[in-house]
């Protein structure tokens, strides 16, 4: 009867008491075979009359004092003794070398031989100060007039080359002759390394038989006029081809960002002989205290896709030279 009032208590009350057993913390991972055990010295089994086996801690002491003994026995060797094992060291580090060379490509022994032949013939085909100047890394859209007139901010510019190659297109490099040596050292000193165009250009002195390369331009139909005052004004430009006859066209640059002058300008006239005729009166004139720079233009060649425009303007030039004999007559 008392168990069965137990049982019911049980049954009806809200919270049973349950006891849970916390298990103990102890880790069962731990190999009990790991335990460190001291080492005996000399393991064998009592009265027997085999030799204990060598451990690994006696031939490491072993090795260790046959080391120290070879380095006492270099520390005492003669003076002739040490040469030979410092050669025989170079040798060995000479080997490792050796060993370790990576033979140079192509290129680089196309660019090692082409060093030294440059340093071979320096003495003769170096540079050498002179009054005509390379400049070089040039933006390709760059024009010899537009070089020309940077560079007269140094002195006067006699002439101003720019390289083209067989199609008319620039080669990103030319060069300018000036009056005296003094004016193209001073034109390196400020202008070497300098940013020309958006271009970091560089600037040194031309070599002696790239010189002649700069020659006089062909005649032609058109004038190139530098040494233009940049006050220049529609008034001056009247003035300065008031007794030119055959002019088709003047045409005068300005800078894209300020649209001041840059300098110069081109006059086309209907044909060659007329263009000669005004060169000859135009090298006489000065305007602003500056004497005029006359040379012929030279038309630069164009792609085949810029053909309908040139055959468009042979075609406009020929109609003015007929309307113009037409009025003479």
């Amino acid at each position: 009867m008392h168990c069965l009032r137990l049982a019911s208590s049980r049954l009806l009350s809200p919270s049973p008491r349950v006891f849970i057993l916390k298990s103990s913390r102890f880790n069962h991972n731990i190999p009990t075979h790991c335990v460190s055990r001291p080492l005996l010295a000399h393991q064998c089994r009592w009265n027997s009359s085999n030799k204990s086996p060598v451990t690994p801690i006696q031939n490491l002491k072993k090795d260790v004092e046959r080391e120290e003994s070879k380095l006492d026995v270099k520390s005492e060797a003669t003076p002739s003794e040490n040469e030979e094992i410092s050669v025989l060291h170079r040798m060995t580090e000479m080997e490792a070398i050796q060993a370790a060379y990576i033979p140079p490509g192509k290129r680089e022994m196309r660019m090692h031989t082409l060093n030294a032949q440059m340093q071979e013939q320096s003495g003769n085909y170096g540079p050498h100060e002179s009054d005509t100047i390379y400049v070089g890394n040039l933006f390709y859209d760059v024009e010899a007039e537009d070089l020309r007139a940077r560079m007269e901010e140094f002195g006067t510019v006699v002439r101003a080359y720019i390289v083209h190659d067989n199609r008319g297109l620039s080669k990103g490099f030319g060069y300018v002759q000036f009056n005296s040596t003094e004016e193209a050292r001073y034109a390196i000193e400020n202008m070497h390394l300098q940013v020309f165009e958006g271009r970091q250009v560089v600037v040194q002195f031309s070599h002696a038989q790239l010189r002649r390369d700069i020659a006089s331009n062909p005649p032609s139909n058109t004038l190139f006029i530098g040494n233009v005052a940049y006050e220049l004004t529609d008034r001056d430009i009247q003035a300065i081809f008031a007794d030119v006859k055959n002019i088709i066209d003047i045409r005068i640059p300005v800078d894209r960002r300020s649209g001041a002058p840059r300098g110069f300008c081109h006059a086309e006239f209907l044909s060659v002989e007329a263009a000669m005729q005004g060169r000859e009166k135009l090298l006489m004139k000065e305007i602003y205290g500056r004497k005029l720079k006359i040379e012929y233009a030279v038309r630069k060649k164009v792609s085949f896709m810029a053909g309908e425009n040139v055959k468009a303007r042979e075609r406009r030039d020929r109609e003015r030279q007929q309307q113009q004999y037409e009025e003479d007559e």
